[in-house]
């Protein structure tokens, strides 16, 4: 099995980290994982969104985050790498690395780009959702179907209007993804109308837009 790891511009985003999360659990082609480092940078980047938030609210979304995971990396050997511009990013790089990840999955390709042979392949979230579009459809169409009937069931509850999963993704920078979930929506309601008018095309609104590196 693959393993993908997830960067913290990944695991921020509501949007992002359930269709990676979801998606893996639909196909069995790859197993998520990451490290503590980049759950607490994700942590630290939702806090910076929504100071609102209480502290239980933080903790649990780390909680969820961490047992979704198929490995939380604690431990890793640090160090410079050579071709990337930002300190920052090292520890990600180091972190898959040290775990033996297939694909370092991250909205920042171009800061990693310059490294001479990775040991890992690099793709966006959007890259690689097509991917597993391509390879997997039939988990692709579950976990949309699985999105859209949770997001009704909480919407109603609510009582609020929600935003549609394909908007939800081109808000997060997924934007090609979004064309085809958009097509998946219409195959699902049996309609073939566009997804602004399917009322069953739902998604959170909080935390869509990646604020991390």
């Amino acid at each position: 099995m693959h393993l993908v790891f997830a960067d913290a511009n990944v695991l921020y985003s509501r949007t992002l980290r359930d269709w990676t999360f979801l998606l893996s659990e639909e196909s069995g082609m790859y197993s998520v994982i990451s490290s503590r480092e980049a759950v607490v940078e994700a942590m630290s980047s939702l806090r910076n969104t929504f100071p609102e938030f209480s502290g239980d609210q933080i903790s649990v979304i780390q909680d969820h985050i961490e047992g979704a995971l198929g490995d939380l990396i604690t431990s890793f050997p640090g160090g410079a790498v050579e071709g990337i511009a930002d300190p920052g990013d090292f520890h990600i790089y180091n972190a898959a690395a040290y775990a033996g990840a297939h694909i370092l999955l991250t909205q920042n390709v171009k800061d990693f780009a310059a490294v001479q042979d990775p040991p890992f392949d690099l793709y966006s979230i959007d890259e690689f959702l097509m991917l597993a579009a391509e390879n997997n459809p039939d988990a692709v169409m579950r976990t949309a179907d699985r999105q859209r009937r949770y997001w009704l069931e909480r919407s109603t509850r609510a009582g609020k209007s929600p935003k549609g999963l394909a908007q939800a993704l081109i808000d997060a920078g997924a934007t090609e993804f979004a064309a085809h979930v958009d097509l998946v929506l219409q195959k699902l309601a049996g309609v073939g109308l566009p997804t602004s008018a399917d009322p069953l095309s739902l998604t959170p609104t909080a935390a869509d837009q990646p604020a991390v590196r």
